[in-house]
């Protein structure tokens, strides 16, 4: 009895889903409607992409931006002097900065832990997001804490 009632269900789902095949193989084909309301202006330029800083490879190196690792980097935020900063969570919880001549130095952090202090005195334990304020002031999102 219950053989008879799977196939039951499987005859309906294969008809069903022919059913549903041949409906919409037999629409007509429609030409899009127009858009309504004011439409994107399509930009002229080219997008091009390079790397930031890192090598490539998992780690935690400071140094030249083509040699520097990153273990987890999550957010980033270009300052007006033109520093880029890093939240670099994983096994570094850590902040980094890339300076405009292209070096890559650790600002905050210290490895995994909940300790507030000024710079390298600080623990953080997976530094998700980052901002700062008029003042130069950085703020971080520590997740994991």
């Amino acid at each position: 009895m219950a053989r008879r009632q799977w196939m039951a269900v499987g005859v309906v789902v294969v008809a069903t889903a022919a059913a549903l095949a041949a409906t919409w193989w037999e629409r007509p084909a429609q030409a899009p409607e127009a858009p309504v309301g004011p439409q994107p202006t399509p930009l002229a330029w080219t997008a091009q992409i390079e790397p930031l800083a890192g090598d490539g490879h998992p780690g935690d190196r400071d140094g030249a931006s083509a040699q520097a690792r990153f273990a987890e980097p999550y957010a980033l935020l270009r300052t007006a002097d033109g520093s880029v900063y890093f939240t670099d969570a994983g096994d570094n919880n850590r902040i980094r900065r890339r300076l405009p001549d292209g070096r890559v130095e650790t600002v905050a952090g210290q490895g995994e832990g909940l300790a507030d202090g000024p710079g390298l005195q600080a623990r953080f334990n997976t530094p998700s997001g980052i901002a700062a304020d008029a003042q130069g002031n950085l703020y971080v999102a520590d997740t994991g804490n």
